[in-house]
């Protein structure tokens, strides 16, 4: 590793704690608020237990979510696992409000403490995932980046339902050509023998053929071809050049690092 990648890596990571740690304060912050009202009896007893319930059981039941299919090294998931937490102790934050303030006003500590929070985990998960430099490949979080198709013109790229995602052994792109429905095709880093970026051939075929019969073709724009033992897997990645690099910054780290028997 690179001392200026160092640098770099070490400064995301201080973004994301910083981020996170915000959002944890945010948290006790609620939950202090609530718990205190509650003990005050200043909250009916039904409201009051819902509320106990709801700020203590959320984290609990996130972190036994947590331990069945962790996120941590997968920013791109952490706003959806943070809704868990979020959603429920606003709830628990508005029945508490609810008991020193009157009026449709109550809700709107609640408004505000979601928004926050999930302001800070986004924050926090972009630390990770923004912009696409080579030291991303380095670290051990997986990285996304949407993929568009000729069929998608003129959709915005944050708008795009299908992605491929760098993990720490392959590289996996994941279709979504209709709700509910989720195709995928992967390499392995292991197999990958060279990884380029070139502009897409208009004249050219689908650039993959899912077993429901359905073609996607690249459209225009630069596609990331990853050539492998088994052949070539051709993806139009949006910011195809900075994907490229971060792939082969993976790659160039695993062949550094002893085998694994």
């Amino acid at each position: 590793m690179s001392s200026s990648n160092a640098r770099l890596i070490a400064d995301r990571i201080r973004r994301q704690w910083f981020w996170l740690g915000s959002a944890v304060a945010l948290y006790v912050a609620a939950a202090v608020a609530v718990l205190t009202v509650v003990v005050r009896s200043r909250v009916a007893p039904v409201e009051a237990a819902c509320a106990v319930a709801l700020v203590i059981g959320a984290p609990i039941a996130c972190g036994r979510l947590e331990w069945r299919d962790a996120v941590h090294r997968r920013p791109a998931r952490w706003l959806r696992r943070a809704l868990g937490v979020v959603l429920p102790t606003a709830v628990a934050f508005g029945l508490a409000s609810g008991a020193v303030t009157d009026g449709p006003v109550q809700a709107l500590p609640a408004v505000v403490l979601v928004v926050t929070q999930l302001a800070c985990v986004v924050l926090a998960a972009r630390a990770l995932r923004y912009p696409l430099r080579s030291e991303l490949g380095e670290m051990a979080v997986e990285v996304t980046a949407k993929v568009r198709s000729g069929h998608q013109v003129g959709t915005p790229a944050w708008a795009l339902p299908d992605e491929v995602r760098l993990t720490g052994r392959d590289v996996v792109v994941v279709l979504r050509p209709g709700p509910g429905s989720v195709s995928g095709i992967g390499v392995r880093l292991d197999d990958v023998m060279d990884v380029s970026v070139r502009p897409a051939r208009p004249d050219g075929g689908p650039w993959i053929r899912l077993d429901s019969g359905a073609q996607y073709f690249a459209g225009e724009g630069d596609v990331v071809e990853v050539r492998h033992r088994d052949g070539a897997l051709v993806v139009p990645v949006c910011n195809a050049t900075a994907f490229a690099e971060v792939i082969r910054s993976r790659i160039t780290l695993r062949q550094g690092m002893p085998a694994k028997n």
